[in-house]
């Protein structure tokens, strides 16, 4: 299972050389976040779905990106948690509201995947990963 990280990182390490080129080129600020970030999906896909992501225009990384970046990126703590009466103002429910959309973004995804390995395993393919 080592193994699989070897390629990925590998990967990784040329996607991002590649995108500060070309900023660097075009006389561009490098923004590393999306590079950093795709390096840790990669990493957690492969080893738990044996799927990586190709480049940062890749449809489905744009999807997990952009869900990270915009819904997951608030802070999940809410006043409520530390002062229970809190719980009775709207402010409460526009949290919880947000946690049930975040919740419900991340089961699609994960069952997604899931399904993935499922089909793979039922097709008579071998086990390859942690989710199988």
């Amino acid at each position: 299972k080592v193994e699989l990280f070897r390629p990925i990182l590998e990967h990784c390490r040329h996607i991002s050389l590649r995108a500060f080129l070309s900023a660097a080129e075009q006389g561009d600020a490098f923004h590393p976040r999306p590079l950093l970030r795709m390096t840790y999906l990669n990493v957690l896909a492969c080893i738990l779905f044996g799927k990586s992501f190709t480049d940062v225009d890749d449809p489905e990384y744009k999807r997990v990106y952009d869900f990270v970046d915009g819904e997951a990126s608030e802070d999940l703590a809410a006043p409520a948690d530390i002062f229970p009466i809190f719980r009775l103002t709207p402010l409460h429910d526009r949290k919880a509201a947000r946690m049930k959309r975040i919740r419900a973004c991340e089961d699609a995804w994960l069952h997604e995947r899931i399904g993935e390995r499922r089909r793979h395993l039922a097709e008579g393919g071998q086990p390859q990963t942690l989710c199988d």
